[in-house]
């Protein structure tokens, strides 16, 4: 995939996220599971996750692979703060939840644990 396009899928993802964030869900009918909405916060950032290390991978964007991981996992940290503030400031049926920035981070890192793991295993095959 040509990385400008994949930038722009990115991007586009990123503010998928960002816009569901704080739309009121309160007028749709929904099963009340404990914990769904941090199982969502998770996933959501683990693709993130995915979706940007993916992308400074395909345009060489830093030297390194382990630089590109930790950039991906602060993007990810700062980004939840960022919605969190602007739920807390701009929306009345959603609110800033310091567990919703704790489950941004267990998704985010989970992505470059599962992406670190693929890494190795791939590189071992390599004949």
């Amino acid at each position: 995939m040509h990385k400008n396009l994949l930038l722009a899928l990115v991007c586009f993802y990123t503010l998928a996220i960002g816009v569901l964030s704080l739309i009121s869900l309160s007028e749709y009918k929904t099963v009340k599971v404990v914990g769904a909405d941090k199982i969502v916060h998770m996933g959501f950032h683990f693709i993130f996750s995915i979706m940007w290390y993916w992308y400074f991978v395909k345009s060489n964007f830093l030297s390194t692979r382990r630089q590109m991981k930790i950039r991906v996992v602060t993007m990810s940290l700062f980004y939840g703060i960022l919605i969190e503030a602007l739920q807390h400031l701009l929306t009345d049926t959603r609110q800033a939840d310091v567990w919703d920035l704790a489950a941004n981070i267990v998704g985010s890192v989970l992505a470059i644990a599962v992406l670190t793991a693929l890494e190795k295993i791939l590189s071992s095959r390599k004949i």
